[in-house]
């Protein structure tokens, strides 16, 4: 009985080593967070379009880098600054805006340099959707933004999957640049140091349990011929 005991403590002990390698290569293959992308617009003309989600610009700019970021037709570069504004979307639209989609989503934060170039009362405000093309829920905004002749600096933070920013103000004269976001997790991939590392280790315990196994059987064989484990005395 004492090595079917301690038998099936070394068996309980293995499964619970097996559930923490387990969980750990589940971690070791969970989510990453990416590093932050920032938009610059530096050296761009015409409409920004395509070219951050690795596309052109209607100015000829291009191949962009491939971020996934695409912006609604009426947003365009400025001719001198490298920074971006927008036209109206329509004839009469009211608010007039901009949109930038982010086709995998982005999290916990926008962060961007904006002015409103006009005498007139605050107008400029950014609003952070959770759906493309400014649908869905809105995750956050901002105050109106003062007017003003000099970039300055706006955080918006927010809960949540993000997958587009409208910009807006008064169509011609709000600009924008520096656009900083923090794209969502990507599936990560274990080093191949730790899967090595972590199937070996889960090889070992099979080879183990086996080994156990076979030496548990051997000696319930010799017990089971063995007088004295019959509970026979022995002879006087």
């Amino acid at each position: 009985m004492p090595l079917i005991q301690t038998n099936k403590r070394l068996m309980s002990r293995m499964v619970v080593i097996a559930a923490v390698l387990g969980s750990v290569f589940l971690c070791a293959a969970g989510t990453t967070r990416a590093d932050p992308i920032v938009l610059t617009f530096d050296g761009l003309s015409g409409q920004v379009l395509t070219f951050y989600a690795g596309g052109f610009t209607s100015g000829g700019n291009g191949p962009g880098p491939n971020f996934g970021v695409t912006f609604s037709p009426n947003v365009r570069v400025g001719t001198l600054s490298g920074t971006i504004f927008f036209l109206p979307q329509t004839p009469s639209c009211n608010p007039c805006f901009g949109i930038m989609n982010v086709s995998s989503g982005f999290v916990s934060q926008l962060s961007f340099l904006a002015a409103s170039n006009t005498l007139d009362d605050p107008t400029v405000i950014v609003r952070i959707f959770d759906g493309l093309d400014g649908t869905g829920n809105i995750l956050a905004q901002t105050s109106p933004i003062a007017p003003g002749h000099s970039l300055q600096l706006f955080t918006v933070t927010f809960d949540g999957l993000a997958r587009s920013v409208t910009l807006g103000g008064i169509a011609g004269f709000a600009e924008f640049d520096n656009i900083t976001f923090t794209p969502a997790g990507t599936p990560g991939i274990p080093e191949p140091a730790s899967v090595v590392l972590i199937t070996s280790g889960l090889v070992g315990l099979a080879l183990r349990s086996r080994r156990v196994s076979s030496q548990f059987q051997q000696k319930c064989k010799r017990d089971r011929f063995h007088p004295l484990k019959l509970g026979q005395r022995p002879n006087s």
